[in-house]
C-alpha cells in the first residue's frame, strides 16, 4: 500500500485485486475506516426480475478478468476534483485518487452488441467546514468522501439481441470510528485505544418535521411538551440496530415485490459506543445519506433551526414540496440501494471480495437469522447500486457515475441545538417491524 498524507487527510491506498482500495483513513488523527472498496461488479442483460442468469456476470475490479487499465494516480487539478452530480458541486475537494479498469474478455463476446466492460473509480477527498452545510441544521463541522464509480457502455448496435441493461456495483466500508467519550473526543485523546466497538442506526426521515421545530416562535418548554423521545423526528428508525440488518435503501430504478418507496430507508450512521450521539446532528459521527425529506429541501422551511433547508444537497431528482428526492447523478436516474449492515465475520472478508446473486444472499446464506449489535461491535456496511438502463435510448451512451452522494464524517465538540436536545434527540428507539430478520423496513 502507498502512504498519503495531506490536507488533514492520512490514508494508504492502492490498485489490488478489489480494485482502487483506501485504508486506514484517518482525518485529523481521528479513525474513519479500516478498509473502503468495490467488492464487486455485476453485468447483465436483463433486470433481476427478468434474468435467467446467461448472460449474467460478475468482476473483480483489478482480476485477471479485468485489470486496470490506469492508475492509482493522486489528482489535484480542478477538473479532477468536481462531483458530476449538480447536488454536491458546491462541496469543496483538496485531492483525488483515481484508477481505470477494462475488462480483458469483451461482455456478450461474439454478438453485435460485444462491448469492453470499463470501470473507473475516483475518490474525492475534502475539506473540513460546514459551509456548505452538511445538514439543513448547519451546525455540524465536517469532511467528505466520494468513493465513486463509473461505468460506460456504447449506444446499442443490434436492439434485437441481448445488450446491457442492468449493472450493479457493490461497496465494503469497513467504518471503525475511535469508540471514546465526548470529552476525549474534544481533546482528541485515547485515538487508536478501540475502533472496533461502534453502534450504527438506520432511519427514515419525515417529509416534513414537527411543526413545533419549524416554528422560531416556539419555546424550549413548548418543545418538550409535544416532543417526547427522538422518534418524533422520523417517520421511522432503529438507533441503535438490535440486530444486523440487510435491507433496501432506494427504490426508484425498478420495482421490488414487498417493498414500495415509502418502506425504504434513508440513511445509515456509525458511532462510538460508549458516547451518546444526538440525532438530528451526531457528532462525532459516521454519516450516510441518499435522501433527505421534502422539508430539508424546502427553502420556504428555512429558519431558526433548519437555516441550510432548500440547499441543492438536500433536495434530490424529482423532489417536490410533498416528497423528496433520492440523491443520484442525473445521467443515472433509474436506481435501486441495498444496503447491510454486520459484524466484521470471516466469512465475508475484505480479501475475499464477497458479493452474491442477489445481493441479501451473501448474508442470509451465513446465518438465517441476523445477531444482535445493539451494544456496540466490529461493523462493517455494505452499499449496493442497481442501475437500469433507459429502453428508450438506446442508441445513446449508457454512463454514469455512482455513489455520488459519498458519505460526511464530523469529528468536533457536540453543539447540538438545545431545543433539540431536550426535544429527546439524545434518546434511543427502535420503531420498524419485522425484528430479529434480516430485511426491515422503515413501514
Amino acid at each position: 500500500m502507498i502512504a498519503l498524507s495531506r490536507d488533514r487527510w492520512s490514508l494508504n491506498y492502492d490498485c489490488i485485486e478489489g480494485g482502487l482500495v483506501v485504508q486506514d483513513a484517518k482525518h485529523d488523527a481521528f479513525n474513519l475506516a479500516r478498509d473502503i472498496r468495490v467488492v464487486r461488479v455485476w453485468v447483465d442483460t436483463d433486470p433481476p426480475a427478468a434474468s435467467n442468469g446467461s448472460n449474467r456476470k460478475s468482476y473483480v475490479l483489478n482480476s485477471a478478468d479485468m485489470p486496470k487499465t490506469s492508475g492509482p494516480d493522486v489528482q489535484d487539478a480542478p477538473a479532477a476534483l468536481d462531483n458530476p452530480s449538480q447536488f454536491f458541486q458546491s462541496y469543496r475537494s483538496l485531492f483525488a485518487l483515481s484508477a481505470s479498469h477494462a475488462s480483458r474478455v469483451p461482455y456478450l463476446a461474439g454478438s453485435p452488441n460485444e462491448v469492453t466492460v470499463k470501470i473507473d473509480q475516483r475518490f474525492l477527498f475534502g475539506n473540513y467546514g460546514k459551509n456548505p452545510a452538511h445538514e439543513p441544521g448547519g451546525v455540524l463541522d465536517a469532511t467528505r468522501m466520494f468513493p465513486m464509480t463509473r461505468f460506460a457502455f456504447p449506444a446499442v448496435k443490434d436492439k434485437n439481441k441481448p445488450y446491457p441493461k442492468y449493472v450493479r456495483i457493490d461497496y465494503r466500508l469497513d467504518i471503525d470510528l475511535d469508540n471514546i467519550t465526548k470529552p476525549d473526543a474534544a481533546a482528541a485523546r485515547n485515538l487508536g485505544k478501540d475502533t472496533v466497538t461502534n453502534k450504527a442506526g438506520v432511519f427514515r426521515d419525515d417529509e416534513h418535521l414537527p411543526n413545533m421545530l419549524l416554528s422560531a416562535l416556539r419555546t424550549v418548554a413548548d418543545l418538550m411538551n409535544q416532543v417526547e423521545d427522538v422518534g418524533a423526528f422520523f417517520a421511522a428508525l432503529e438507533k441503535p440496530m438490535p440486530h444486523e440488518m440487510a435491507s433496501h435503501g432506494l427504490v426508484a430504478g425498478a420495482p421490488v415485490a414487498g417493498v414500495s418507496k415509502q418502506a425504504t430507508w434513508d440513511n445509515i450512521h456509525i458511532w462510538p459506543a460508549r458516547q451518546a450521539v444526538s440525532t438530528p446532528g451526531a457528532f462525532h459521527a459516521f454519516h450516510c445519506h441518499w435522501r433527505w425529506g421534502a422539508s430539508a429541501g424546502d427553502s420556504s422551511e428555512r429558519g431558526q433551526l433548519l437555516p441550510a433547508a432548500g440547499d441543492p444537497q438536500f433536495r434530490g431528482l424529482g423532489w417536490m414540496k410533498s416528497e423528496g428526492g433520492p440523491l443520484l447523478s442525473a445521467q443515472l436516474p433509474r436506481q435501486n440501494l441495498q444496503f447491510a449492515v454486520t459484524k466484521n465475520s470471516p466469512e465475508w472478508a475484505k480479501d475475499k471480495n464477497p458479493s452474491e446473486w442477489p445481493f441479501a444472499k451473501l448474508f442470509t446464506d451465513v446465518r438465517a437469522r441476523p445477531e444482535p449489535i445493539a451494544q456496540g461491535n466490529d461493523l462493517v456496511l455494505w452499499v449496493s447500486f442497481e442501475v437500469f438502463r433507459d429502453e428508450t435510448a438506446l442508441d445513446q451512451e449508457w454512463a454514469g457515475p455512482v455513489f455520488v452522494n459519498g458519505f460526511y464524517f464530523g469529528h468536533n465538540a457536540d453543539q447540538t441545538p438545545k431545543p433539540v436536545a431536550l426535544g429527546g434527540a439524545f434518546g434511543e428507539k427502535v420503531v420498524s417491524t419485522n425484528h430479529g430478520q434480516w430485511q426491515r423496513l422503515a413501514k
